[in-house]
């Protein structure tokens, strides 16, 4: 399509023919972040962004991917509490604790490891939740509480609630719960930089 053919829809095209032509579109407000390999994602650091990505297993084998996605918020918080049974669970956290910007369809990511081997472990797996629904404490509530349904973990062990999965602090006996990663996708349109 040329770009005449779409100037009475408003619509700008731009075409680069090689990455050394995206500096024209930093006139525009938009940044283009290109990688070439999984040790390229370090520079959106500085962003304060997170990327999940570049994987297809953070243990066990056989696991899917858990590409392209960011992290909008982790929960380490000590007062949790879940009820609800396999696969739908209703974690209650402290007010604040997760981000207020949590929509249904958004993910939560918690990394399992060995109890007592020290939160730099290896990642066992990592279990994958998706939210169902979201309730917010406001001035006059006591917790947030997040609906989540299990949907997977890259090990293939099969459902576990969200707060019976070890961080690797604490001991055998006396295990940490994990943090829980709160998750975007970042979806199709950001896959164009990767």
């Amino acid at each position: 399509m040329a770009q005449s053919d779409t100037a009475g829809l408003g619509v700008e095209v731009l075409n680069f023919s090689t990455p050394a032509n995206n500096p024209p579109i930093a006139g525009l407000g938009v940044e283009v972040l290109n990688f070439s390999a999984p040790v390229n994602n370090p520079p959106i650091g500085a962003l304060g962004i997170e990327i999940i990505g570049n994987t297809t297993s953070s243990g066990g084998g056989g696991g899917r991917g858990l590409r392209n996605h960011v992290v909008i918020g982790t929960e380490s918080g000590t007062e949790r509490t879940v009820s609800g049974s396999a696969p739908n669970y209703v974690v209650s956290y402290e007010p604040t604790g997760p981000p207020s910007s949590l929509i249904i369809g958004d993910y939560v990511y918690v990394e399992k490891r060995t109890a007592g081997a020290g939160t730099g472990s290896t990642v066992l797996s990592t279990y994958v939740y998706v939210i169902t629904a979201v309730s917010y404490a406001g001035d006059e509530g006591s917790s947030d509480d997040i609906t989540m349904k299990y949907l997977y973990d890259t090990a293939e062990t099969g459902d576990d609630s969200p707060l019976d999965l070890p961080s690797g602090g604490g001991t055998s006996g006396d295990p940490e719960q994990a943090p829980h990663k709160f998750v975007k996708i970042l979806g199709p349109a950001f896959s164009m930089f990767m």
